[in-house]
């Protein structure tokens, strides 16, 4: 899924948003959760493809995503946990770890469904401002190759709650905006009490 996406982003296509999409791999799944954490406090609409264990290293920013409200949705192969990254047995083990996060979740039976339950997945996100997992079965479902009648874009497109990603992405600019504010008072209480108190950003990985 995730090398078709990158194969896509190569091309002069362009997503229903008319924007370039662009896609970052990260050097492991604990990485790639805080970067997605990271876009989407930046105001940006995310989303990654997870499976098996990979789901798991996940786990401690999706409980950050769903306490912030964060439009967030990660489409899973789900597979059988074991003792390394290559099982392919099909099992459910890796989403019900992650049950008690907050994130939402659609299951897809089908390659129709999971084309549809993505779409619902996304514009479900945008219009409660609630993270979702989407899952179906690892290899089953994942590596089937069928032909479906695909969603036309331009009815996707017009689905989309424009209203609600410019009040998400305008509240995550209120939540930059705040931070700078406290940054220079903070500043300005300093320089009364010659302290050297100041604001620490830290990024989790």
């Amino acid at each position: 899924m995730a090398s078709n996406i990158d194969a896509l982003t190569s091309t002069n296509l362009l997503n229903i948003f008319n924007d370039k999409p662009r896609v970052l791999e990260m050097e492991s799944e604990a990485g790639a959760a805080g970067a997605l954490h990271g876009a989407l406090l930046s105001g940006s609409l995310a989303s990654t493809f997870r499976a098996s264990q990979g789901l798991l290293l996940m786990i401690p920013n999706m409980y950050k995503i769903a306490g912030e409200m964060l439009p967030a949705v990660i489409h899973v192969a789900a597979r059988s946990l074991a003792t390394h990254a290559l099982s392919i047995f099909g099992d459910h083990q890796d989403i019900y770890a992650t049950r008690a996060t907050g994130f939402c979740m659609l299951a897809s039976s089908s390659v129709f469904d999971a084309q549809n339950l993505a779409a619902v997945a996304h514009l479900s996100a945008i219009k409660g401002s609630l993270p979702f997992v989407h899952f179906f079965d690892g290899f089953r479902t994942s590596h089937e190759l069928n032909t479906i009648e695909e969603l036309p874009e331009d009815k996707l497109l017009s689905l989309v709650d424009h209203d609600a990603i410019n009040k998400y992405t305008e509240a995550m600019k209120l939540a930059k905006y705040c931070g700078e504010k406290l940054n220079d008072a903070t500043k300005k209480v300093n320089k009364i009490l010659t302290e050297d108190n100041e604001l620490k950003e830290f990024n989790a990985e």
